[in-house]
């Protein structure tokens, strides 16, 4: 599939390598490209950039609606728009057949997250004196006490943890020229203790001498982040409730925001290059936490 559009394609993906693009961006522009070509073929008409107008654009984007989420039709729209602006900035076409198509509307997703009685349960169910239980209450604890990505939390290292000063260095995702961000990010004392309970226990593993801080059960090596994905999920289901990391992200920033933190300081601690993604992770529960503040500033209650 790599030659569609006249062999484009596998020049585009070569362009997002170069400027260091996630594996991830790079797979769902292609898979928007490689879908508006078999639309365009499906029509009889030919994958050529020269002669891709504008309705073309949106017949696709029309048909895609009600088939798919809608945050998939997003993403075909923006992996469009910027292979046909790659297109013009490499002379390939002189107008980008998308200048004045406009993007489907995305509804706000209401991201779930925990309740306290459930994160409660969640703990209660993850007890225990075994390396297991010890290791995936400090995965929990941590998740949630600093809003971490999972990719991120995998990729730590024993060494990356202070547990006096209560901090860990976390790598971030890096960026155009592949180099990593870090930023320390603070933890509680629970979670502290949660962690080195962990260290303790993990002394006695097998592969104890390895640099990562996370490993499996028994000698099966590092947990990796698909490992911690199916221990949440596993974790998840013995509660009910369909657990995901994400779910901790978003619940860090609505704690962080309810106790008066400054989305500044929230997009510092979270690693967001910008504060777009303050506001979207900060828009659950926002009308909440506007009332309870009001509460606390009522002016007449001031008087």
């Amino acid at each position: 599939m790599a030659d569609l559009f006249g062999g484009l394609l596998a020049s585009f993906q070569l362009s997002l390598e170069a400027e260091g693009k996630s594996p991830k961006t790079l797979d769902n522009y292609s898979r928007a490209v490689v879908a508006f070509a078999k639309h365009l073929h499906s029509l009889g008409l030919v994958d050529d950039v020269t002669t891709v107008r504008a309705d073309d654009v949106r017949r696709f984007l029309v048909g895609l609606q009600g088939k798919v989420a809608p945050s998939t039709e997003y993403r075909n729209y923006s992996g469009l728009r910027q292979f046909f602006a790659w297109c013009v900035r490499e002379d390939e076409l002189d107008v980008s057949p998308m200048a004045n198509v406009r993007p489907p509307k995305v509804p706000e997703p209401r991201t779930q997250m925990l309740t306290k009685t459930e994160m409660k349960t969640l703990l209660a169910g993850a007890a225990g004196k075994d390396f297991v239980a010890r290791r995936d209450t400090a995965i929990i604890l941590l998740l949630a006490d600093t809003g971490m990505r999972r990719m991120e939390l995998a990729a730590l290292a024993v060494a990356d943890l202070d547990l006096r000063g209560r901090v860990v260095e976390v790598a971030g995702k890096g960026d155009r020229e592949h180099r990593k961000r870090y930023r320390l990010v603070p933890f509680g004392a629970r979670t502290a203790q949660a962690l080195d309970r962990y260290l303790r226990a993990r002394r006695a593993h097998p592969r104890g001498d390895c640099p990562s801080l996370w490993l499996a059960e028994k000698n099966r090596g590092v947990l990796t982040a698909d490992g911690i994905r199916q221990m949440l999920e596993r974790r998840g289901e013995a509660i009910g409730v369909k657990l995901h990391a994400h779910m901790f992200r978003h619940g860090f920033a609505d704690a962080y925001l309810r106790s008066g933190g400054t989305p500044q300081d929230l997009q510092e601690l979270a690693g967001w290059k910008s504060a777009a993604m303050v506001r979207r992770y900060g828009a659950a529960n926002r009308a909440e936490r506007a009332r309870e503040a009001y509460r606390r500033l009522s002016p007449m209650d001031a008087l």
